[in-house]
């Protein structure tokens, strides 16, 4: 069977996978629904800006495995951090002004 010329194979690279594209996610919190006396009210989720390790390594002019180091000795708290697959982190954006306070509290 001939695949039409304008067609790529399931297996090419789409932009940003396996390039080393670093690409920030976005996720949001679930919304709070309120029961009010005369129906509902829905406030909706807040985005979660996830970064990976390069671009919190790139903020701060180390490699990302200095960032996972860094994890790992607990100069990163647990809740910036999440899994995303086995091997993967994504950072949090909050971490990043917490990195900042801590090196300037080191280089006083």
């Amino acid at each position: 069977m001939k695949t039409p010329a304008n067609t790529q194979p399931a297996t090419a690279n789409r932009p940003g996978q396996g390039s080393g594209a670093a690409v920030s996610t976005t996720v949001f919190t679930p919304p709070v629904v309120t029961p009010t006396g005369d129906g509902y009210t829905v406030k909706p989720g807040r985005p979660i800006v996830r970064l990976s390790a390069q671009q919190v390594g790139l903020r701060f002019g180390v490699s990302r495995e200095t960032i996972y180091r860094w994890r790992a000795e607990g100069a990163i708290p647990e809740q910036f951090v999440t899994r995303a697959g086995k091997r993967k982190l994504l950072f949090a954006a909050e971490l990043i002004p917490h990195l900042e306070a801590a090196f300037s509290d080191q280089h006083e």
